[in-house]
């Protein structure tokens, strides 16, 4: 039996297995279209920390896929909290991309949420923030975590992170604006001498 035929159906089976997950995607997107639903527009000029980069509109409330989140003052989802902690053991920050703000959940579904009540059990005074921002990446995190995150004294700091986390910094134009090689370790540095 030669290769040709062998090579050929590999690449059919590739390229219906590819067609039909292209089929399925358009068709779930047609059913259940990916809407955000808010009382104002949900990203928001953030200077007022010292951002050069848009941010999570406080006050904010809406739902995405139909679940409801709610934005609280400061600009971060979750409840309304001091910028002190008011007790220990401590407060821990939780930094990262749409899987750490909760696309697609509700408040109580996030992972902070779910962090700090698991943690609530055995410790009530445990407070888990959810700094995560749909959208962001390594160019967004160092001044996140500098001049935002430090504001509210975490004890610990989780960056959660996802594969175009990873990923993105080495298909980004290194010469855009924003995203530098220093700023990737500006960020390590925070986080390690945390």
């Amino acid at each position: 039996m030669s290769k040709r035929p062998i090579i050929l159906n590999i690449f059919l089976v590739v390229a219906s297995f590819s067609l039909s997950l292209i089929a399925i995607e358009i068709g779930l997107r047609m059913i259940i279209p990916q809407t955000i639903v808010s009382s104002q527009p949900l990203f928001t000029d953030q200077s007022e920390y010292g951002l050069d980069f848009d941010g999570l509109t406080p006050n904010v409330s809406g739902t995405i896929y139909g679940k409801s989140f709610h934005i609280n003052s400061y600009g971060f989802r979750g409840d309304e909290v001091s910028l002190q902690p008011s007790f220990q053991p401590g407060r821990i920050a939780f930094m990262g991309d749409s899987v750490a703000f909760g696309y697609g959940v509700s408040d109580n579904e996030t992972m902070a949420f779910l962090l700090e009540k698991a943690l609530k059990k055995n410790q009530p005074n445990y407070e888990v923030l959810n700094f995560g921002v749909y959208g962001y990446g390594y160019k967004h995190y160092p001044a996140l975590l500098s001049k935002k995150i430090v504001r509210f004294s975490p004890d610990t700091l989780i960056w959660q992170l996802s594969m175009n986390d990873v990923i993105g910094p080495v298909e980004v134009n290194k010469q855009a604006p924003g995203w530098t090689l220093q700023s990737t370790f500006q960020l390590l540095r925070y986080v390690f001498l945390w």
